[in-house]
């Protein structure tokens, strides 16, 4: 045939590998969630009504269709003030570059994510009820959404962080035969042990 065949990696940057919890929740006027930490990612998507979310110090105020992404190891709340809530929960472990990008996100969700994310509530749902055939819908569709989310105008990610994510992956690349230690790294990067081992955590890179 008369066209030239290109090669073209497919370099994901997010990558799904459980699911732990997929509902939908109803609360009237006055519900409080007194919060929780864990070390997975959890989705809030607000259908109707308000609820105020908080992580760590941030507060914030989710109408409908708005949506909060709590990260790892970060202590979240909910409650609801005047009014009450109809709200969609999905937690994930990710791990790769791309979730850098999704610290912090808050915002609405457009049309079409919303719909996505419907499905692959419905899946997650038939896969936590035993239904294991749903499981490869389900981690292309949540990539895709958190791709999506990842890209758009929602309080993107704080440039210092991508530097130092930046930095710690030249010194890795740079020095990948050398078997480094975090406390190796560290010295290389010009960093704290704690900061980098935070960055490697979010990203689920592992040293020894």
């Amino acid at each position: 045939m008369d066209y030239e065949m290109l090669r073209c990696p497919l370099q994901r940057t997010i990558h799904i590998e459980d699911i732990f919890t997929a509902f939908t929740a109803k609360r009237d006027a006055g519900f409080r969630f007194d919060g929780e930490m864990h070390d997975f990612w959890e989705l809030v998507y607000v259908e109707r009504g308000t609820i105020w979310a908080a992580e760590e110090q941030h507060i914030v105020k989710l109408t409908e269709n708005m949506f909060i992404l709590h990260k790892p190891l970060a202590f979240h709340r909910l409650w609801c003030d005047g009014e009450g809530a109809t709200f969609k929960v999905i937690s994930f472990t990710a791990f790769g570059s791309g979730t850098l990008r999704l610290e912090n996100r808050t915002g609405v969700l457009p049309w079409h994510l919303q719909d996505l994310l419907i499905s692959i509530l419905e899946r997650a749902n038939a896969l936590l009820n035993g239904n294991a055939t749903h499981a490869t819908s389900i981690a292309a569709g949540l990539e895709l959404l958190l791709e999506d989310i990842a890209l758009a105008d929602t309080a993107p990610m704080p440039r210092q962080k991508q530097e130092d994510f930046d930095r710690i992956m030249s010194v890795i690349n740079a020095h990948y035969r050398d078997n480094l230690s975090l406390g190796a790294l560290s010295d290389l990067c010009h960093m704290s042990e704690s900061k980098v081992k935070t960055i490697l955590f979010r990203t689920r890179l592992k040293l020894k």
